[in-house]
Order: C-alpha cells, then structure tokens, then sequence
C-alpha cells in the first residue's frame, strides 16, 4: 500500500518570509534545527512566533508524523507530546495517521530505513536544495505487519536510541575531560603520572 492508503499529508504552515522570533508570541514553530529523527522534537528550544499568513493553522498533534521536505536527507520524527499550538515551518510536510492498524511511530520508523531514503533519493527534485513533493511522499510504498510486530520494533528502536544517548553523553563527557587535562598541562599545572 502507499503512504495516502493510510494517512493524510499537509504541507507546514505557509510563513510569508523568515519565520519571525517574537518572545511575546504563543505559537511554537518546528524547524530543521528542531528535529532530530532519533531524538526526535526539542519542544523545549522551539521559536516563538505570531502567525503572519492568513490561513487557519492545523496544530500539531499528538502521533503525528513530520517529515522533512528539505534537504540531502528526508527523515521522519514521530510527534510527542507536543506544545497545545505548535505548527511546522513549510519545509516539513505533516502525516496524520488515519488508520487503527498502523502505528504512527512504527511508520515513523520505517519513513527513516534505507528502502524509503532510495525512494526519496529516486524522487528528490532539485539541484541544490533536494524537494520531495507532496504526491511522491503519498506515493511511498509502506508494509504494516501485525501492530504486535509494530510494537516490539518500536520498543527496540527506543531502546537503540536510548544507547545512542548515553554513548553519546559519555563521549561529551570524556571530551570535556580531556580538555580540562590540555588546559592543565598546557599552562603547567598537570605533572606527568598526575592525570
């Protein structure tokens, strides 16, 4: 089945020019700088800004899907507790989820895996900035095991994501070791056999 079979897709909000940063603002804005598709969304660094367009903002919700239209790589972040007025900037297209056999973070899962990153790659278009349309991302073909399959790949895929955190924690935190013993030795204050 294709994506459309089970979900709907709306493009982001369309923000007429630079999306403004107005700390007065109640709408919370997803960015590239945002989205990450292992951490998925940092809610918590998002812009603050006041909707410019005339359109009515669909917010996001709660097991949607955002997938980056953008870019050498189109990765899809499952939404998670999401602000209660959040919209996406228009370099993200948004997947609602519509059927009951699909679980949205397993399609998720499968939007970031090698045979759905060569479909974007077949279907980029442009030269210097890749665009995925709207219609090619309705057209990826996607598989829906048993929701019991669906569940224990999610399970693993949070589980490999929390390895990858604290790997990567504990790299920043040798990192920041090493620099305090450089800064030592560097102005004299480390003897050798003392690090």
């Amino acid at each position: 089945m294709h994506l459309s079979d089970i979900a709907t897709i709306k493009s982001g909000y369309p923000f007429r020019g630079a999306i403004k940063d107005a700390p007065e603002g109640s709408i919370a804005v997803v960015q590239g700088k945002d989205v990450n598709p292992n951490s998925g969304i940092a809610w918590h660094g998002l812009t603050k800004t006041i909707l410019s367009g005339k359109k009515s903002p669909d917010w996001l919700q709660e097991h949607d899907i955002v997938v980056a239209a953008r870019g050498v790589k189109n990765y899809a972040a499952y939404v998670n507790a999401p602000p209660t007025r959040a919209v996406c900037s228009p370099q993200f297209f948004v997947v609602r989820i519509g059927n009951p056999q699909a679980l949205p973070e397993f399609i998720a899962w499968q939007l970031n895996q090698d045979s759905c990153q060569q479909y974007f790659d077949l279907n980029r278009t442009g030269h210097t900035v890749g665009n995925i349309k709207l219609q090619a991302l309705a057209s990826i073909p996607v598989v829906l095991p048993d929701l019991e399959t669906q569940n224990h790949i999610i399970s693993l895929q949070r589980t490999v994501n929390r390895e990858k955190t604290i790997l990567h924690q504990s790299i920043d935190n040798l990192d920041l070791h090493m620099r305090a013993i450089a800064k030592d030795v560097l102005h004299g204050k480390l003897n050798r056999g003392h690090a």
